[in-house]
C-alpha cells in the first residue's frame, strides 16, 4: 500500500483540515511520551 502524496491538493487539504480541527482540549488518541522524553537535550 502506497502512502498518500502530501503534495497533492486533495491530500494536503485533508491534512490541513484535520490540523485545523485540533483545539487545546484535544486529547491524544495514542502515545504517552512527554516532550522532555522525546527531546532530552532540551529538558
Amino acid at each position: 500500500m502506497a502512502l498518500p502524496d502530501i503534495f497533492t491538493k486533495n491530500v494536503a487539504d485533508e491534512v490541513i483540515g484535520r490540523i485545523n480541527k485540533l483545539t487545546p482540549a484535544t486529547q491524544p488518541l495514542w502515545g504517552k511520551t512527554a516532550y522532555p522524553k522525546c527531546w532530552p537535550i532540551a529538558a
